[in-house]
């Protein structure tokens, strides 16, 4: 992939919104035809697709950092279905309440160890017969109306976040370079990057073990500045599902 500057991260993530909309849209026509395998499988593409804007704003982060960016490392993650899969489960972790937080870390380990291939597992289920107790199954012989609901149901979800998120970072932002910068260079923000690139540093490192990636996540959500602002931050955003829930129909977002 080429280098992007910042406004070009905001077009892009753009971009992947409104496919991911599309995806979520036609997803929903299958469904009322009662087409589940398929209405499934363009649920979760569209929850991969929606795992590629927080890339996006991690490389406009680090382009205000003036660090090198490893566009290969960039792109292969935006192609890795697991990493996509693995992505969407950390972000609902991050912007979902937590009545039990430590309780609900072992939930998100648990989700990013064997849901994450559970979920790529359906995905091929949805598409290809294959082997299953003994005998060749169809795809619309595994997944239930119920999973493909459930399945709608999350990337819709994570589809309204993702667009009050883009949406709210253009108006803060004003979608240029200069306005971005002026926010993640507040000395708030600063403090905040700080203490999350302190403890995931070595994240990439590829002799990193599950155990001690495993020891990483605990220790990012458990810090206390992290562990607040990630409640602030999931509370407004229940607080707008909320409130577009119960709009009328034909007022809520399309």
């Amino acid at each position: 992939m080429k280098p992007m500057s910042i406004e070009e991260t905001f077009q892009v993530a753009s971009a992947v919104l409104g496919n991911a909309e599309e995806l979520v849209d036609e997803a929903g026509i299958l469904m009322e035809r009662g087409r589940f395998a398929r209405a499934f499988t363009l649920a979760h593409l569209a929850c991969e697709e929606l795992a590629k804007p927080p890339v996006f704003f991690t490389v406009a982060i680090t382009i205000t950092q003036g660090e090198q960016i490893p566009w290969s490392k960039v792109d292969k993650r935006l192609r890795d279905h697991m990493t996509k899969i693995r992505g969407g489960i950390f972000v609902d972790h991050m912007l979902t309440p937590h009545e039990d937080p430590d309780a609900d870390i072992d939930i998100l380990l648990q989700g990013l160890r064997g849901g994450a291939r559970e979920v790529d597992r359906l995905k091929n289920a949805s598409l290809y017969a294959n082997w299953r107790d003994g005998r060749m199954m169809k795809p619309s012989e595994v997944i239930s109306p119920e999973l493909a609901r459930a399945c709608l149901q999350l990337a819709q979800r994570r589809l309204r976040m993702a667009q009050g998120f883009q949406e709210g970072l253009l108006q803060i932002t004003g979608g240029t370079e200069a306005g971005f910068r002026a926010i993640v260079q507040q000395p708030e923000f600063l403090a905040f990057m700080q203490t999350a690139q302190g403890i995931t540093g070595h994240m990439n490192d590829p002799e990193l073990s599950d155990a001690e990636g495993e020891t990483i996540v605990r220790t990012l959500l458990g810090h206390p500045d992290i562990s607040q602002l990630l409640s602030k931050t999931s509370m407004a955003m229940d607080e707008l599902l909320r409130a577009e829930e119960s709009q009328p129909p034909d007022e809520a977002r399309p």
